[in-house]
């Protein structure tokens, strides 16, 4: 009965940061909106063929060894890998700071941004740019990009293990981020894998959503008091 009380209590201060914060319900309504947006861009054939033209320019007129960085970044930033980064950067979190939980809340903030990204994947279900070639591309829906989102989980998670480990290089380390998810984000368009919509919404989406995990962390007590005011 305890258990459910504390649960109650933890799913009502929940709800009180959602009502009675600014910044949250923004992100909630940004959040809706995002797949309104999609399901637009479905139905505008003109935004389509813009976006297309774009993709097209990229693909085309982009030198041999930025195709073949481009095709070597959709490996190394796929799904499967971006997870198996995270957790061998999970392990050096633990080392550094000997907490589990701060490594858990780290993981879980990086990680849940993902889920709401594959959601959106296939209620908007995009189709991949055609480009008037036959290219080979993944076959879930392009909006939104998957692989700029594991770009900034992975950065989001090399910030926060600088951060415990030395936040001197905090500011570096957010210019280096900001770099590889925007060459993440350009490959993309490279390979004709995604129209630009497709990743600038990972690309802003997917911070604002780390952001607020981690506010929403700071708000409940325990995991403030017990966890993170070890950070400071």
């Amino acid at each position: 009965m305890n258990q459910k009380n504390k649960l109650y209590e933890f799913l009502e201060k929940i709800k009180f940061y959602i009502t009675n914060n600014k910044k949250c319900s923004t992100v909630i309504l940004l959040a809706i909106l995002v797949p309104l947006i999609g399901k637009l861009l479905l139905v505008n054939s003109a935004e389509r063929s813009f976006e297309a033209g774009i993709v097209a320019f990229f693909h085309n007129y982009s030198p041999s060894f930025i195709m073949a960085l481009s095709k070597l970044l959709a490996i190394v930033f796929s799904t499967k890998s971006c997870i198996v980064i995270l957790f061998i950067l999970a392990v050096i979190s633990y080392f550094i700071k000997r907490d589990w939980r701060i490594t858990l809340i780290q993981l879980a903030t990086c990680l849940l941004p993902m889920i709401y990204i594959f959601a959106v994947k296939f209620i908007v279900h995009r189709p991949r740019p055609f480009i008037g070639v036959k290219i080979k591309v993944p076959p879930d829906p392009s909006f939104p990009s998957g692989h700029t989102a594991a770009a900034v989980a992975i950065c989001s998670m090399a910030l926060m293990i600088i951060y415990i480990a030395n936040k001197s290089f905090l500011r570096l380390g957010l210019i280096v981020s900001i770099i590889i998810v925007a060459i993440v984000a350009i490959s993309r368009l490279v390979v004709a894998a995604h129209f630009p919509s497709d990743v600038l919404t990972s690309a802003i989406m997917y911070p604002i959503l780390v952001l607020s995990i981690l506010n929403l962390s700071k708000s409940n007590s325990f995991i403030y008091n017990k966890i993170l005011r070890k950070l400071k």
